[in-house]
């Protein structure tokens, strides 16, 4: 069909349509003839198939929008004109060459599919029962994939090589040299010796553009005297740890200088000593109800130890802008925010000495990661966490991304004909949507990994990039948690019979294969990173940093894929009685792949 013939298609319908929709709401809608219906029909089995290519591809095949737009201008006066499709977009995208690009006619399409499931008065009274009877919500969910792949990944599964200068270089191991001097006089206190602050300001503006971390503010606030010394070890302290983190640094070669000369010994000593007064000002910016310990969740661990996580208090306010928005958030949608504690504990602990090691806050650093979200039964959100642990932003923020999920999942089935039925937290823990769930996660997460507020301080950082050996683990998180899901629900006998079972070890398998590709490719490109790095070092004269990164390297070479992809997530593979399953099939998918 040619484009002109198309557009006077479209003029003839959209008049058409404007006559249908002209019908008023209050008015009963009139019924559709046999062959209308099945102009229908083919039009939401064929938006299917478009939802799978561009779930697949992030493309409309040759021919998709020239069909698509036939297809549409059929049946819109059905449809009325509120599912008026962009069609100059299409006509654009399927002109050699396309005027437009593949994200744009993507969101275009996931926002048509969102109103189309909203609808509720149609021009014509079995619109809203083909439509529900016909449209696959998983794959229009499903879209959303592509992008939140692309975000988890962006910039981050390759990295340029920017090398630094041999003069650049030795400017910043004559910082870091000073800096270890600066740190043990840090330790020491209670101040710090006359010149320490020119010096120290001086040999930082020389390497500020390698590193771009600001230490002259707390240097200047001190200097001024506007905070004390006990404040300014904390500073510094979290500043030392922002350094030793170094994934962000515009250098790829700055982080293995950093690793090689920072001392490790002072750093961890300020940490400790350090460690209360950041818990005390966090605390400090919250304001929380306490209430009575109630324990939520418990694993039994080996040597008659268990795990276990309890609610101690609730989230109110912050006076904090990031902090608050998101406590205003969660009440916009009649959620909470709890303040949970996870502790270790002797399988004969009593209730009453839980009880008041779990009340005992100030005296508490917990051990381990007590951040979830849930669904309550009445539909509401809780977030649990603890905003005075390390890395509490990260955990706040990976399960802010699970509420985006929950209400976009809220959202779409608001009006949605068979709503009433519809579980959005039963469906989010399917396996396949475990997936998607993380991925929001992991995606959110990422959003805070170069903040540098006291709510991300912490010894143990999180990896950005490829510029990380452990990066392949967190961006095969998603794909752990929907494999995981699977296996135990197999393993458990939860599925009611041998399809259910046989379609979530399929889904296993092909979740595992593509976890597989994408930690192949993750590794190569690692490896070319650091061998990049390692090339540099020698090239501007530090061959003794060189060497130390290659001992790095060539350890990471040697480890098996599968300990790269599940290094963070074995204990719960463990706890869940599914590691042998796991390995069989890793072996399985992993030969048929290699």
């Amino acid at each position: 069909m040619g484009l002109k013939k198309i557009y006077l298609m479209i003029i003839f319908c959209c008049f058409y349509s404007m006559l249908a929709s002209s019908v008023k709401a209050d008015l009963t809608p009139i019924p559709m003839l046999d062959f209308q219906k099945e102009q229908l029909i083919d039009y939401i089995r064929y938006l299917n198939q478009v939802a799978i290519w561009l779930k697949q591809d992030g493309e409309l095949l040759p021919g998709t929008a020239t069909t698509l737009i036939q297809k549409h201008t059929e049946v819109l006066p059905l449809l009325g004109e509120k599912h008026k499709w962009p069609l100059h977009e299409l006509l654009l995208y399927s002109e050699t060459p396309k005027k437009i690009d593949n994200a744009t006619i993507k969101a275009d399409f996931e926002h048509y599919l969102t109103l189309l499931t909203k609808e509720h008065f149609f021009p014509f009274i079995e619109v809203a029962p083909i439509i529900k009877e016909h449209l696959n919500l998983n794959n229009f969910e499903q879209l959303k994939l592509g992008p939140l792949q692309e975000e988890l990944l962006y910039g981050r599964d390759q990295l340029p090589l920017v090398n630094l200068t041999a003069d650049a270089a030795n400017d910043l191991i004559d910082y870091l040299e000073y800096l270890n001097t600066v740190s043990e006089w840090v330790l020491i206190g209670p101040s710090l010796l006359p010149n320490t602050i020119e010096i120290l300001s001086n040999k930082h503006r020389k390497v500020a553009a390698l590193i771009k971390l600001d230490l002259l503010s707390p240097l200047n606030r001190y200097a001024n005297k506007e905070i004390s010394f006990e404040t300014f070890q904390m500073e510094f302290s979290h500043y030392l740890h922002l350094l030793s983190d170094g994934y962000n640094f515009p250098h790829s070669d700055t982080r293995a200088i950093i690793k090689h000369q920072l001392n490790g010994k002072n750093l961890s000593q300020l940490y400790n000593l350090t460690h209360p007064l950041i818990v005390a000002t966090l605390k400090e910016k919250l304001s929380l109800s306490a209430r009575p310990p109630m324990i939520t969740r418990r694993a039994s661990l080996d040597n008659n130890w268990v795990k276990e996580t309890a609610i101690v208090g609730r989230y109110q306010a912050a006076k904090d802008t990031m902090i608050d928005a998101i406590l205003k958030e969660i009440d916009a949608l009649n959620g909470k925010m709890y303040h949970v504690r996870e502790m270790l504990l002797p399988e004969n602990c009593s209730e009453e000495e839980k009880s008041e090691l779990f009340s005992a806050v100030d005296k508490l650093h917990p051990l381990f990661s007590s951040s979830y979200f849930q669904i309550n039964q009445d539909g509401n959100a809780i977030i649990a966490t603890d905003l005075t642990k390390p890395l509490a932003i990260k955990s706040l923020f990976h399960e802010k991304g699970h509420l985006e999920n929950a209400k976009f999942w809220k959202e779409l089935i608001r009006n949605h004909p068979d709503a009433s039925n519809f579980n959005v937290q039963k469906n989010i823990l399917e396996s396949d949507k475990r997936i998607i769930d993380e991925r929001w996660g992991v995606a959110s997460e990422m959003k805070v990994d170069d903040d540098q507020s006291l709510w991300n301080y912490g010894a143990k950082r999180v990896a950005r990039n490829i510029a990380s050996y452990q990066f392949i683990s967190r961006a095969s998180y998603p794909y752990s948690e929907g494999i995981r899901d699977a296996l135990f629900k197999i393993h458990n006998h939860l599925l009611p019979d041998y399809n259910r079972n046989h379609q979530h070890l399929q889904f296993a398998k092909e979740t595992l294969n593509e976890a597989i590709a994408m930690a192949d490719t993750l590794r190569k490109n690692t490896i070319a990173y650091h061998q990049g790095i390692v090339d540099n070092l020698i090239a501007i004269g530090h061959p003794e940093i060189a060497a130390i990164e290659m001992e790095d390297l060539t350890l990471f070479k040697t480890r098996p894929l599968f300990d790269l992809i599940f290094e963070n997530d074995l204990e719960r593979y463990q706890s869940d009685g599914t590691i042998d399953d796991l390995k069989k099939l890793f072996a399985t998918c992993f030969h048929s792949n290699t």
